[in-house]
């Protein structure tokens, strides 16, 4: 008599929520860009999943985007109002002349 055990069945239980759950969170990752409220005023939300860091990460990265986006027009970035939730940051910025 042969005993086969059947470890590819216990490793795909444990791989498949794993792979399923970091392709989720990667889909949710990012911004759709900047928007523009009025002249010169803009918002821009950005989305970090938990295990990459939640708000805090999403914050920090939403801010290099803008100050990228000033940037490009020769401008200067200045932050004026911000709101972090779990896994999100809405920041509103200027970009302002030198």
């Amino acid at each position: 008599m042969r005993f086969v055990t059947r470890p590819q069945a216990h490793l795909s239980a444990i791989l498949i929520p794993v792979v399923l759950a970091l392709s989720l969170s990667a889909c949710a990752t990012g911004s759709q860009g900047v928007e523009e409220l009025s002249p010169d005023t803009y918002f821009l939300r950005y989305r970090m999943a938990d295990v990459d860091g939640g708000s805090v990460e999403a914050k920090r990265l939403a801010v290099i985007e803008a100050e990228a986006h000033c940037a490009s027009d020769g401008r200067s970035f200045e932050l004026t109002k911000e709101e972090l939730g779990p896994v999100t940051a809405d920041i509103y910025f200027r970009c302002n002349t030198f």
